[in-house]
């Protein structure tokens, strides 16, 4: 009888992480997740990582099937709370008073769907409200102090400068001088 490579205590038919390093002849096989309806891979002790975890936290099996999904039109994820999954809860929750689906609408039409800041086009639905600290506090907004729409790498640039335009305007400066000095670094102006 040929010796196992298996660590002790294990199963020829273990698929445990130990055992799957261990072994170079290991061939992964799918097996199902073992709740009905599930056609996800397991990943422990028979489940799929969503059905473990959530057996894990909660101590019961959740239905995936009949959650309900976020209430924005063409959003299919599982809603968090007041009926929007997280990233739209981020955008049209409590936090930004007023703002609304169809005013997101009107500010990205108006803004030919590219960003207030670089002026490059939203390539995906990746922006976030860029709004005035001095008038609301962080990760809040009101109808007075929201400037527009960026994305959300413009918006933490602003914010690692704390809006300062004389920052903005020296770190512009600072830029154009490299390129007119290093020819081999220059940008399209």
């Amino acid at each position: 009888m040929a010796k196992s490579n298996k660590p002790t205590g294990h199963k020829d038919t273990c698929s445990c992480v130990v055992c799957v390093k261990t072994d170079k002849n290991y061939v992964p096989v799918f097996k199902p997740c073992s709740v009905d309806g599930c056609e996800k891979n397991i990943h422990a002790r028979g489940f799929c990582k969503s059905h473990y975890e959530t057996k894990r936290v909660t101590g019961k099996f959740l239905d995936i099937k009949n959650f309900r999904t976020c209430s924005i039109n063409g959003c299919n994820t599982i809603h968090f709370t007041g009926g929007y999954c997280l990233k739209h809860r981020e955008r049209y929750g409590n936090r930004h008073k007023d703002f609304t689906v169809e005013e997101s609408e009107k500010r990205l039409k108006e803004q030919n769907n590219s960003c207030k800041g670089c002026k490059k086009i939203f390539t995906d639905d990746r922006w976030v409200i860029d709004h005035d600290h001095a008038c609301c506090p962080p990760r809040h907004s009101c109808l007075k102090c929201r400037r527009g729409l960026l994305h959300d790498s413009c918006n933490k640039a602003l914010g690692s400068v704390n809006d300062d335009y004389d920052t903005l305007i020296n770190l512009a400066n600072y830029l154009r001088e490299h390129y007119k000095n290093n020819p081999q670094f220059n940008k399209q102006q």
